[in-house]
């Protein structure tokens, strides 16, 4: 299958439970998403404050693993409820204009999942292999979407990667094509899951779908051995 099975995809709680066994990997996808993120803010020149913080603001935080258990690729998604009004005052929902809110709102999209902090490590990128990681982790996003009942996917990428021309491709339609933050321009863009549309290459395809069928989602192992210690009266 093209050699897609050495690889693997994992899922994990951004703030890991203490009963949850692969803290490890955990630890070793925060170090690769830091220093991809550290090279980008260098080139900006303008990390803002604390922003290792970030790390675990988020929901979820998704890794994928090469044959050699190296950190391939990172991406981290928070859910959003536009009729809370703790989640509109929300540092993430505050670069978006009120027109823009209005209008996911409009076509009832409330419920969304913001996808951030997309990183690909410096020796599986597109311009070494041909092949795009990036690409990936976007489409793989609608599937955990979908998994989660979202309503829509948005997200703000940097223009200077043209990973909007990207977003394009998955079917993400413009809420402002402007908005800067941490030195870059970004596009704010969101996704109805009923529109997404299929990568136009079938590898990428069907690699998402071997990803996705092979996931590890680490949330579930946890519960599951949260309810064995329970069993045994070590909670």
């Amino acid at each position: 299958m093209n050699g897609f099975e050495e690889f693997k995809y994992f899922i994990f709680e951004s703030r890991i439970p203490k009963s949850n066994p692969h803290l490890p990997l955990h630890n070793q996808i925060f170090e690769a998403w830091r220093k991809i993120w550290s090279d980008t803010f260098v080139k900006s020149g303008s990390p803002s404050g604390n922003w290792l913080g970030d790390f675990i603001k988020h929901d979820l935080l998704v890794g994928i693993l090469s044959p050699e258990n190296e950190v391939v690729a990172v991406h981290m998604y928070t859910f959003h409820n536009l009729k809370s009004l703790g989640s509109r005052a929300g540092e993430y929902l505050s670069i978006y204009s009120a027109d823009s809110l209005a209008k996911l709102e409009f076509e009832d999209l409330d419920y969304c999942m913001s996808a951030e902090y997309l990183g690909v490590a410096e020796k599986w990128r597109r311009s070494k292999l041909g092949f795009s990681f990036s690409d990936v982790l976007l489409w793989l996003s609608v599937r955990l979407a979908e998994e989660s009942g979202i309503d829509a996917v948005i997200g703000t990428p940097i223009k200077l990667s043209n990973s909007h021309k990207n977003c394009e491709l998955l079917g993400c339609h413009y809420l402002e094509s402007r908005i800067f933050k941490y030195g870059y321009e970004l596009a704010a863009m969101y996704l109805p899951l009923e529109e997404a549309k299929a990568h136009p290459d079938p590898l990428v395809n069907e690699f998402v779908e071997y990803l996705w069928q092979t996931r590890i989602d680490t949330r579930r192992q946890e519960r599951k051995l949260r309810v064995k210690e329970l069993e045994h009266g070590l909670g």
